[in-house]
């Protein structure tokens, strides 16, 4: 088994020698022989130690343009967004359910 650290490098190079092409998410998977939530954990990683990677509905990319970190940084908020809305509707439904 690949060490997390082994692992974070392998994937990062990995997506440095495909500059200017994205990279789905399964194709990490069969690389590295991980699991869908493991590439996410590892991206997750690499960009909060400052990694420039990108995503779109394409797939994840290794990019220098800061509008490509940009468009990343914006679709990351829009999810987050969701992320507290679905919160709030389960804290009703909490709410509801404990007054019963």
């Amino acid at each position: 088994m690949i060490k997390a650290s082994d692992l974070e490098q392998s994937i990062l190079k990995y997506l440095q020698s495909s500059t200017g092409k994205y990279v789905k998410s399964y194709k990490i998977e069969a690389s590295f022989l991980i699991s869908g939530k493991d590439v996410r954990e590892v991206i997750n990683t690499l960009r909060r130690n400052g990694e420039p990677i990108a995503s779109s509905t394409k797939g994840y990319f290794y990019t220098e343009d800061p509008q490509d970190i940009l468009n990343t940084i914006t679709h990351l908020r829009s999810r987050q967004q969701g992320i507290e809305s679905a919160i709030e509707g389960l804290n009703i439904s909490l709410a509801s359910l404990t007054h019963k």
